[in-house]
């Protein structure tokens, strides 16, 4: 799927340790596929000691992991790429991805224009619209012979409703 390279023997390296520079790398391809990078390589790295020592091919990553405040401490003189990665600094990691990339959702609510809107608490420029999922209808009123009843619909998503004519 892209998320993890490929070690240049082939390998994928399923034994081995992930090292800081390898988990910015899977972070950032994550967040690549999965449409929710907000690609940041402006960054430099020239100010951290140790720079160098990152792969070319993840040096984007690190960039935008960097950039982003996941992984590494962007105070810190030292990237330390090869290091691995704890799992306390994994945990956070993840954490951190998820809070700026997985949004949040409000509640559907009727927007108006005749759908349904919700909102990403992270992102309010982020938003969702659907059209309104109708539900199978409730008699509310039952008809007579001489007089229609009503139907009500309720959307599944941010419950509007809407009725209609039952026949008498």
């Amino acid at each position: 799927n892209g998320i993890a390279k490929i070690y240049s023997d082939k390998s994928f390296g399923v034994g081995k340790a992930v090292d800081r520079e390898h988990a910015a790398y899977f972070m950032y391809n994550w967040a690549k596929l999965t449409g929710k990078c907000k690609a940041n390589t402006g960054v430099l790295l020239d100010d951290y000691a140790d720079a160098t020592e990152i792969s070319k091919d993840s040096v984007t990553a690190v960039a935008w992991a960097v950039s982003e405040g996941i992984i590494f401490d962007a105070d810190a003189k030292n990237l330390s790429p090869k290091k691995s990665i704890t799992r306390g600094e994994a945990a956070a990691a993840i954490g951190k991805l998820l809070e700026k990339h997985i949004c949040v959702w409000s509640d559907w609510t009727d927007n108006g224009d005749g759908m349904c809107e919700r909102t990403c608490a992270a992102d309010a420029k982020h938003t969702e619209k659907s059209a309104h999922k109708w539900n199978d209808g409730e008699l509310t009123k039952t008809p007579e012979s001489n007089k229609n009843g009503e139907i009500t619909y309720t959307c599944t998503l941010c419950h509007r409703t809407k009725k209609e004519v039952a026949p008498a």
